[in-house]
């Protein structure tokens, strides 16, 4: 019986030792599916890598591009605020010179009412008449510094008066024609 205990034993240690065997087996191939897939994973992380330096670059050579172009830009720009300012000068130099002339013209005006304020026989009533324009107009020759450039200039301002108020009366004649059945 004891040969008999010592088979059995001998088997159960075999079987066992088989059973420790296959598991050992089963968790090496375990490992290996593990290994695989960790592989598998690190490769794909080292392409993603790879793929992000690729984009990293890329963006790089971009920015630098950019860059080049905001600098340009600024040089651009730049010189285009250099020139407004250039620009800005000369027309304040021109709108000094036009406020002169245009004072010119204010002073020779105020001159020639004063001349007619001082000498009323050269006025007419139809002067009421006169725009801005018509003192403007006279006074665009020059400077009313003598009496002969004053009667001069009040000369055509009696004839435009004058034609002001015939063209007004005129119409007034018409319209009141109109109106009252001829």
């Amino acid at each position: 019986m004891k040969k008999h205990l010592i088979k059995i034993a001998v088997v159960s240690t075999l079987l066992l030792l088989i059973g420790v065997n296959i598991a050992l087996f089963l968790n090496i191939i375990d490992g290996e599916k593990a290994m695989a897939g960790y592989r598998s994973t690190t490769v794909k992380a080292l392409e993603d890598l790879v793929s992000r330096e690729n984009e990293n670059i890329r963006l790089q050579k971009a920015i630098s591009e950019y860059n080049e172009k905001i600098k340009d830009l600024r040089e651009v720009l730049s010189k285009l605020e250099q020139e407004s300012k250039l620009r800005i000068a000369a027309d304040e130099e021109n709108m000094q010179g036009e406020g002169r002339e245009l004072d010119r013209w204010f002073v020779a005006i105020r001159k020639l009412k004063n001349f007619i304020t001082y000498h009323p026989q050269y006025a007419i009533p139809e002067f009421k008449y006169l725009t801005a324009k018509d003192w403007l107009a006279v006074t665009e020759s020059g400077s009313m510094q003598s009496e002969a450039n004053c009667r001069a200039a009040l000369a055509e301002l009696r004839q435009t008066a004058t034609l002001a108020a015939s063209s007004i009366f005129g119409q007034a004649v018409k319209d009141f024609t109109n109106a009252n059945n001829g």
